[in-house]
């Protein structure tokens, strides 16, 4: 009974861990058709979900039925070529073993080089929200197209955010760590002397 119980648990882990790794490849999936479009220099295991991207815009066109598709299946078009074409640099860059980027790095923004002193994860938060006000005023050309823009650039925005969240709490670790072993160093110290 325990032992199936066990399973049981290990099991209902395996499915949650599976469908947030389903939900977390969509949401980049998503990301990467606004962010191919404001960075260059993508690590190797981010750009590579791009594929899906032309699918959701698809996809997302069938919500809109009273919309006009063509705006956003020229954009999917456009992120498409754009997508091949990061793709190929990042797997030349890989191959020749010139890789020097997090794999799953969402690249260098083109904005970057307008604002050198400002930190990278500002910049893309920027952007973000760039490209959430210019999604809101397409919305009003095209509510499909509009939606998706805005839609993207969130993603992108609590992506960001999170990264952003995710390096504050290990750098507090890491100096937290650094601490522990000063105090530990000094004690051991303190021990050898006679």
């Amino acid at each position: 009974m325990r032992q199936q119980t066990l399973n049981e648990q290990r099991a209902a882990k395996l499915n949650e861990r599976i469908f947030a790794d389903l939900v977390g490849g969509l949401a980049r999936s998503i990301a990467l058709t606004v962010e191919v479009f404001l960075h260059q220099g993508f690590g190797a295991g981010y750009i590579g979900c791009g594929f899906m991207g032309v699918v959701v815009m698809y996809l997302f066109t069938l919500c809109f039925p009273d919309q006009d598709p063509r705006p956003l299946l020229w954009f999917s078009a456009a992120y498409g070529v754009l997508w091949l074409i990061a793709m190929v640099k990042t797997l030349s860059r890989y191959w020749r073993g010139k890789d020097r980027v997090h794999s799953k790095y969402t690249g260098r923004p083109y904005l970057w080089r307008l604002l050198p002193t400002w930190k990278e994860l500002n910049v893309k938060q920027l952007e973000a929200l760039a490209v959430i006000l210019l999604g809101y005023g397409v919305h009003h050309l095209n509510r499909e197209l509009g939606v998706y823009l805005m839609l993207a650039a969130s993603l992108v925005f609590l992506r960001v955010h999170n990264l952003v969240v995710e390096q504050r709490s290990r750098a507090v670790e890491m100096n937290d760590a650094v601490i522990e072993q000063k105090l530990i160093a000094d004690r051991f110290r303190d021990m050898q002397e006679p």
